[in-house]
């Protein structure tokens, strides 16, 4: 903040007269107020133009703005999901919405983040933002990304979840990290498709001499 401020004042500074031009005419440069108004409104625009409302969440108490880390088992994740779920007014898909978190960040050191509808978040489809950090004793070792989408139906919820994480190994390799009972699918586009006992599908694609490994949960309550 101090090193903007610095620059600003050496630039277009308050207490400088107006530079002129070669033609003789001064040149406008807008006030520090008008800056700030103008940069005050382009965030309200980015926040509330898309009729979202996001809430990020990574603790025990609290749910805005939050950024600590939930230790692998500390708390369970049913729970974290949950609560924020009601916080944020979702009723209906409160219990898909944790059941795939907790899927979804099993073993894992994670943060998150909630975005529902600003108006009837009950009643529109809620999505979470997951950032992760297996542990060495986890079949998944090192960081990972994720994402959970429900949505109400009819009479219930639906919801769906997307892990991406990143292998150092071959994908020939990769599928000894599947938990057993996992049966190798026809290929999508020539890639390891994998069906696991779990009710998930691994998807394995090739990056370089490394993997990612894409799996996908279909859920319904």
């Amino acid at each position: 903040m101090t090193e903007k401020q610095s620059v600003y004042d050496r630039i277009i500074g308050s207490s400088r007269t107006p530079p002129v031009d070669p033609a003789g005419r001064r040149r406008f440069f807008p006030t520090r107020r008008v800056l700030l108004l103008a940069g005050a409104a382009a965030s309200l625009l980015v926040c509330f133009g898309l009729g979202v409302v996001v809430s990020q969440h990574s603790g025990i108490s609290g749910f805005l703005g939050r950024s600590d880390q939930v230790p692998s088992g500390a708390r369970d994740g049913k729970d974290l999901f949950t609560a924020h779920a009601l916080a944020n007014g979702v009723k209906t898909c409160a219990a898909t919405y944790a059941m795939l978190g907790k899927a979804l960040t099993t073993g894992a050191n994670y943060a998150f983040q909630t975005q529902v509808a600003e108006t009837a978040p009950n009643q529109h489809a809620v999505q979470g933002t997951v950032g992760m950090r297996f542990g060495a004793s986890s079949r998944l070792a090192g960081q990972a990304a994720g994402v959970i989408l429900v949505a109400p139906t009819a009479s219930a919820c639906e919801g769906n979840l997307v892990r991406v994480v990143p292998i150092k190994q071959r994908c020939e390799d990769a599928p000894s990290l599947l938990p057993p009972g996992s049966k190798l699918m026809s290929p999508l586009s020539d890639l390891p498709f994998y069906a696991l006992p779990t009710g998930e599908q691994t998807l394995f694609l090739p990056v370089g001499e490394n993997c990612v490994a894409v799996t996908t949960l279909r859920s319904g309550s």
